[in-house]
């Protein structure tokens, strides 16, 4: 169980894929991941059970 005020760490990575086109050129630069982590306070959170069935 968590204690009030507890940060809790988080990870977020995304996964670019770009493409290009313009005055009749165009391409793909290469994949690109980039990543970031933070730690947030939850002052309040909900749950939702729907039965699940």
């Amino acid at each position: 169980m968590s204690q009030p005020g507890q940060a809790y760490p988080v990870t977020a990575t995304v996964h670019w894929t770009v493409t290009w086109s313009g005055a009749g050129q165009g391409g793909t630069f290469p994949d690109m991941t980039t990543t970031g982590d933070a730690a947030f306070r939850v002052a309040e959170s909900q749950a939702l059970n729907n039965g699940g069935g």
